[in-house]
């Protein structure tokens, strides 16, 4: 495998984040009848709320502390509720003009993923004698690149920016493999602040289509599954601050002649602290007061679970339609164990048969692929995946301190995670396998209507021109340029699948 492969050669940035006036003969074939515009702003306006009421940080996530590589020029990310400082220590660099130093500056520049890939299958080949150093010798090269880009005033590549977490990433890896303690087997399970009070997750939510495409998708396939009978019990894996029902409670308020309902079972983990509550209370509690104030029938309830048997109590009735929607590894979502998601997916599909389950995805945490990939594979899929989230920040108008933000809160603390937990031994893929089977064996994916693909197509319109929406093989995925950012999916029952009975 060539050692350069990985480079990331990024354009310059595009302009910055723009919208257009509404065309309303764009979606005149929406089923939902209701101009994107106008959920966008319902979106919004909860957001506003949310935002002005809401400071803690979702809790009961899997996470990891970003600590430092090595005692010298040392790094700290905040990720958790401890308060951390950033702190480079610049020890003397001087940068010299002339043919030399130009030939010094891409010698480091081509090593730099040089010394990435060689870690990465260091750690797969189980030489953690190498890939220790390997790390140490990318902890210096990370610095004294950052020094020059500082000195310089230069805007560094995607790759030059990320590179310390991907640092990061390789050395838990090495630490998590080679020593048994608990410190190194979980280094940490404080969450990084993702509440909307948070200036990253404003951007996100404000200035990228990343979070309202999964959102509207799967509000338009939870619709269109409905259509003959609008009263929905909706079963969210991960409701966070609930951001993504306003829009479909206001779809469903503006239905037809007969009257709508909406039921919301949220779940959470058994045993979890006051604060997820408070939360969960007050996402509640705040979505409640929107369905009051546009007249619409609706329930919120919070359920705990921690195995299958949990989802027993779970109440379903027979006259609504019930839907699973389940958002996994998104940037600005809490990122759930593995083992949680294989007990939503098995739980919800084999125990309460839904009419319809909607899956969002991380491309570079795609369910179908990650049992057959190699963690050097993965690594490499990782690089690209993260560098053109970072580069398509850029093109959305984020630079500067905003852009250091999103990747220090919010890629950072992904990219070392995703590294953590991929599945390197057989066992683990099989049981990742597994996890995905439990949906394949009693549900098969849907085609998506040609109203969602023409939303989802408008909607990037509004963003930067990288974005496009690729749609094939029954999944929608928002693409920048020619990486696949997020994916959707729908699954419905097999022929002669019913819901099951149960007796209370």
């Amino acid at each position: 495998m060539d050692h350069y492969h990985l480079q990331c050669t990024l354009e310059e940035a595009l302009a910055s984040f723009q919208t257009e006036d509404f065309d309303e003969t764009v979606l005149s074939e929406n089923s939902s009848g209701w101009e994107i515009s106008r959920l966008l702003e319902i979106e919004s306006d909860l957001f506003m709320d949310l935002s002005s009421s809401s400071s803690s940080p979702v809790v009961g996530q899997d996470s990891v502390e970003l600590t430092p590589l090595a005692e010298e020029d040392e790094e700290m990310v905040t990720t958790g509720d401890g308060e951390t400082t950033e702190a480079v220590t610049e020890t003397e660099f001087v940068i010299k003009d002339g043919p030399d130093s130009l030939l010094i500056e891409e010698y480091e520049e081509k090593r730099l993923p040089s010394l990435l890939l060689m870690g990465a299958e260091a750690i797969e080949a189980e030489n953690f004698e190498l890939s220790s150093s390997v790390i140490s010798e990318l902890t210096q090269l990370v610095n004294d690149r950052r020094v020059v880009a500082k000195n310089r005033d230069a805007y560094s590549s995607s790759l030059e920016r990320l590179a310390w977490f991907f640092t990061q990433g390789l050395r838990h890896k090495t630490q998590m493999t080679t020593f048994s303690n608990e410190q190194f087997l979980r280094p940490s399970l404080e969450p990084p602040t993702y509440s909307v009070s948070s200036p990253a997750f404003h951007i996100l939510q404000e200035l990228s289509p990343y979070m309202k495409f999964g959102h509207f998708t799967a509000n338009q396939a939870i619709l269109e599954a409905t259509s003959d009978n609008q009263n929905i019990h909706v079963i969210d894996f991960d409701i966070n601050e609930g951001l993504q029902w306003p829009p479909l409670m206001a779809d469903l308020a503006a239905g037809g002649s007969s009257p709508a309902s909406l039921r919301l079972t949220a779940l959470t983990l058994k045993n979890t602290n006051a604060a997820n509550f408070a939360l969960l209370n007050q996402t509640g509690r705040l979505l409640r007061e929107y369905a009051d104030s546009i007249n619409l029938s609706f329930e919120f309830e919070a359920v705990e679970i921690s195995n299958e048997d949990d989802f027993g109590a779970i109440r379903v009735d027979d006259g609504r339609v019930l839907v699973a929607n389940c958002m996994i590894h998104q940037l600005h979502a809490p990122n759930r164990s593995f083992p949680l998601l294989k007990t939503f997916l098995s739980g919800v599909t084999s125990g309460l048969s839904p009419k319809l389950v909607v899956l969002v995805e991380e491309e570079v945490y795609n369910f179908g692929k990650i049992p057959s990939m190699s963690f050097v594979e993965f690594f490499c899929e990782a690089i690209h995946h993260y560098s053109a989230l970072s580069e398509a920040l850029v093109a959305d108008g984020i630079g500067g301190n905003g852009l250091e933000m999103m990747e220090k809160e919010v890629l950072g603390v992904r990219i070392v995670n995703s590294l953590r937990e991929f599945p390197c031994r057989a066992s683990e893929k099989l049981e990742w396998g597994d996890g995905f089977e439990c949906l394949q064996r009693l549900f098969k994916a849907k085609a998506f209507s040609h109203s969602n693909v023409s939303q989802a197509n408008y909607l990037v319109s509004l963003f930067s021109g990288g974005y496009w929406v690729q749609h094939e093989k029954s999944r929608l995925a928002l693409c920048w340029k020619s990486r696949p950012l997020v994916t959707a999916s729908i699954w419905v029952p097999k022929c002669g699948r019913k819901r099951k009975k149960k007796a209370f």
